[in-house]
């Protein structure tokens, strides 16, 4: 089972606790999907089924999607895509598809709101957060977290929000 080291969350967060508005992100940060990208690339990515519909696959990963209707199925990947797309019945399960195939470094876990929850409780280490400035309208909160147990292991000042890296 990958351990609580491995496991990383990674989220765009604005100041009300915002991550997410009507199925998608109540902002457009392009340096942040880079930055993303770039801290996920040839990691395997955990996520809930919602999110993996709001995104889609993502070239370059394994992706580890837990949902519980048990009629619902990861799509085939797209043609030329060489990465694996996984369903998990639960968050547990997710780890447990990433043990089995042998991942040895960072697991991101990359929404939603659950699963971030699910992650922290599990004991989750590591937070990059991309700290959105303003209080935009949403419907998706990512979890509060006792900052007093944490530290800020970095900050990088990027276009329109700064990333903050979380440990414990």
């Amino acid at each position: 089972m990958p351990t609580a080291d491995q496991l990383v969350l990674i989220a765009a967060v604005a100041e009300n606790g915002v991550i997410g508005a009507d199925g998608g992100m109540p902002w457009h940060l392009p340096d942040d999907l880079r930055h993303f990208k770039a801290a996920t690339s040839g990691h395997p990515v955990l996520m809930g089924r919602k999110t993996f519909e709001s995104v889609g696959a993502l070239p370059g990963r394994d992706i580890i999607v837990v949902s519980r209707d048990r009629t619902w199925a990861v799509p085939p990947p797209p043609a030329g895509q060489r990465k694996r797309t996984f369903t998990a019945r639960s968050f547990e399960n997710a780890v447990t598809i990433a043990t089995v195939n042998g991942y040895d470094g960072p697991v991101f876990v990359a929404g939603g709101a659950q699963m971030y929850r699910l992650a922290l409780d599990a004991g989750a280490r590591r937070q990059i957060l991309s700290e959105v400035p303003g209080v935009p309208d949403g419907d998706t909160f990512y979890p509060s977290f006792d900052r007093t147990a944490w530290s800020v292991e970095a900050r990088e000042q990027r276009v329109g929000f700064e990333v903050v890296t979380w440990v414990r």
